[in-house]
């Protein structure tokens, strides 16, 4: 199935704009504003649950 999602992605490589999420393993995944992953990579119906 086939999803459209606009969203605005925001590459972060700074360790201390990283931390101020409070992630402490990478990869991190922030969802406007709320920490929804941190030291792994979700699944992509985890992603799109977060996203919808």
């Amino acid at each position: 199935v086939a999803h459209h999602i606009d969203i605005e992605l925001e590459k972060v490589t700074e360790i201390n704009d990283i931390m101020s999420y409070g992630v402490m393993m990478t990869p991190g995944l922030v969802v406007d504003g709320v920490v929804k992953s941190s030291g792994k990579i979700p699944s992509n119906e985890q992603i799109l649950s977060w996203l919808e």
